[in-house]
């Protein structure tokens, strides 16, 4: 099946964790009330940050926490969905993936996306 973003923040964890990808809650960022809406993980050493929102969530390329700090600005990208796929040619250890796309009506600029992010990981 795949992880859709209004499954809820418990259920993007675990679905991560289910490619061993220790994903976790980013607690630097938690409220007064210990709440976070970020997650973090890491894949081949690359840090890799979820903002998430039941409607449209974003993934952000590095260590948000910490590179805000250092006023770094970072590629990120919004979807509303996550696939595994073992499919798509890719040059990494391997032919698996995970896919990170927005199938809403509204998707960027009004039109679908050509293509999905896709991130190697070791299934």
């Amino acid at each position: 099946m795949g992880y859709k973003v209004e499954d809820g923040l418990d259920e993007l964890i675990k679905y991560l964790n289910d490619y061993k990808l220790n994903a976790r809650e980013d607690m630097r960022r938690a409220d007064e009330h210990g709440f976070t809406r970020t997650v973090i993980f890491e894949v081949y050493g690359y840090t890799y940050t979820i903002i998430w929102f039941c409607n449209l969530s974003t993934i952000i390329l590095g260590d948000y926490k910490k590179d805000i700090e250092n006023d770094i600005r970072l590629p990120q990208f919004s979807f509303t969905q996550i696939n595994f796929d073992c499919c798509h040619p890719i040059y990494s250890n391997g032919n698996s993936n995970l896919e990170f796309f927005d199938e809403t009506e509204k998707a960027f600029y009004g039109r679908k996306p050509v293509s999905p992010l896709r991130i190697p990981i070791e299934k």
